[in-house]
């Protein structure tokens, strides 16, 4: 039998965007898991590291989640891109957004991100699904927000209200 999970509790897979911190404020973390939602840490580093759900309710827009950004101005205001970029088993549900450090949250791009989403205005969404794979927030100005998916680019300059599709063509 394999015993590989007897060494510690296991919660599910994590994306290489999945697990940040602000640097400027060690603790907390923050971890993303491809199907079981956001964790946050206050004590890492700690001979015992213990995590708490932050969307632990049933109700909550989506349990999926593969990247995070933390605002490098506001280390309150952070972003979580929904879905599983990597395995694609788990459908997106656009970003979600928190401003408060995580009490609350804002669904971003639920008609951009989401599985067969109407096409934009200009490009559009042209796959069955835009898991969100990297966010970046601009360091100059928090108003721009560059969100990789499976497939395309985007990019919002009012703080993730709007998207557009970059085009390269």
């Amino acid at each position: 039998a394999n015993n590989a999970y007897r060494y510690c509790n296991s919660a599910g897979r994590v994306s290489a965007g999945g697990l940040t911190f602000d640097p400027k404020l060690a603790p907390p973390a923050y971890v993303a898991f491809s199907a079981g939602g956001l964790w946050k840490t206050t004590n890492l580093g700690a001979a015992t590291v213990t995590w708490a759900p932050l969307w632990d309710d049933k109700d909550f827009v989506v349990q999926s989640a593969g990247a995070i950004e933390i605002d490098p101005n506001n280390s309150n205001v952070f972003y979580v891109g929904t879905g599983d970029w990597d395995a694609n088993d788990q459908f997106g549900e656009g970003i979600m957004k928190t401003a408060d450090g995580g009490a609350t949250w804002t669904q971003l791009g639920a008609g951009v991100f989401t599985p067969y989403a109407p096409a934009l205005p200009v490009g559009g969404n042209r796959w069955p699904n835009q898991n969100i794979r990297v966010i970046e927030v601009d360091p100059k100005n928090s108003n721009n927000v560059l969100v990789g998916t499976r497939y395309d680019l985007y990019i919002s300059h009012d703080a993730g209200a709007s998207w557009q599709i970059c085009g390269f063509g």
